[in-house]
């Protein structure tokens, strides 16, 4: 059995905020950074540059939870230095295809979520389906989480618990689709 991959969310409201745990989920061999949604909302896009720049030897991924302009959001991760950007399952054909597209040419591996999809895995299989080379993959929440010390600023409402993903097999070989109901 492959050793799992383990993805920190970096949820948080500041980029400062995001950086001081990303550094203790690297010192603790986390194997992906995640930008988390309330995140790049409130700091934009230059949050998953800062984590690029600030952790060069580890994947970041821009968890937009995109659901529409798929391919432009593959374009803003790639210019940003980021490695893997989200699209929602349950957005538009269209949407989830662009993205597979603009990953397929510009390098960035486009995840597609399927939290909030009622029938995952019909819908995963399908969004395989149009990426079959292994430029797509699904991830699913487990139960398990790295609680954030109470500093310097996590002791505030504003700081949020990060959740950590587990990744079966490494994203970038993965040949074969599994998905567990919710």
């Amino acid at each position: 059995m492959k050793k799992p991959f383990v993805q920190i969310a970096l949820d948080y409201p500041s980029v400062e905020e995001a950086l001081t745990v990303a550094e203790i989920g690297v010192a603790a061999g986390v194997d992906i950074l995640e930008a988390g949604t309330p995140l790049i909302v409130a700091e934009g896009i230059r949050a998953i540059g800062e984590l690029a720049r600030a952790f060069p030897d580890m994947p970041v991924l821009a968890d937009y939870k995109t659901m529409d302009s798929g391919f432009k959001n593959v374009q803003l991760t790639k210019a940003q230095g980021g490695h893997y950007m989200t699209v929602c399952a349950n957005a538009p054909d269209a949407t989830v295809q662009s993205a597979i597209r603009e990953g397929k040419t510009s390098g960035i591996q486009v995840v597609v979520d399927t939290i909030g999809v009622p029938q995952q895995a019909e819908r995963a299989k399908t969004c395989a389906d149009w990426a079959w080379t292994g430029s797509i993959f699904t991830m699913e929440p487990i139960n398990v989480a790295l609680t954030a010390p109470a500093t310097p600023s996590c002791g505030s409402p504003r700081c949020f618990r990060p959740s950590i993903f587990r990744w079966e097999s490494p994203p970038s070989t993965l040949k074969t689709l599994s998905v567990q109901p919710n």
